[in-house]
């Protein structure tokens, strides 16, 4: 099988409380880890999409509803659709691996390095929030609405809620 879930691909989640949510995937594990024995994604979405901003709105207005509230958590293959989206140059998706796999190796004295969970720490998933919502609000402030290039397209797909 084609290993073609990569990170920065944009997955719609089928299940749970995210469901219908759009997402960026961020880690993926094909043989899965210590605690889930099967395929799955780190992935990082959207739980509150940004609202319609008009003209005629002053900008306290639009800095709040412009806020976009994020959520980092651990998905099965079976429960996401992959879409053809990548998100790669738009948000990066590296920086946010790297924090997450500093976090996730513990060495202590005398002891050999040892594999953990960064997201069962809840400092470091607030913080990793934190990060999320500033690449993703910065993004959104950057699109141009009227431009309809294939890469404004990509950032303007992910930024909406689906409609079903």
């Amino acid at each position: 099988m084609k290993k073609f879930l990569k990170p920065g691909r944009v997955v719609i989640l089928l299940s749970g409380k995210h469901a219908g949510k759009k997402a960026v995937i961020v880690k993926v594990f094909y043989e899965g880890s210590k605690d889930r024995k099967f395929g799955h994604c780190l992935v990082a979405g959207i739980s509150r999409y940004p609202r319609k901003v008009t003209k005629a709105m002053n900008d306290t207005k639009i800095s709040r509803r412009i806020r976009i509230k994020p959520f980092v958590q651990y998905v099965n293959f079976n429960h996401f659709i992959p879409t053809r989206y990548l998100l790669n140059q738009e948000i990066d998706t590296k920086g946010l691996i790297k924090s997450f796999d500093s976090q996730s190796s513990v060495k202590k004295e005398g002891e050999a390095e040892k594999a953990k969970d960064p997201l069962a720490n809840a400092d470091f998933k607030g913080e990793l929030k934190k990060e999320i919502k500033k690449l993703f609000e910065e993004r959104y402030q950057k699109i141009n609405l009227n431009d309809n290039s294939n890469e404004n397209l990509l950032v303007k797909f992910f930024f909406k809620p689906l409609r079903f």
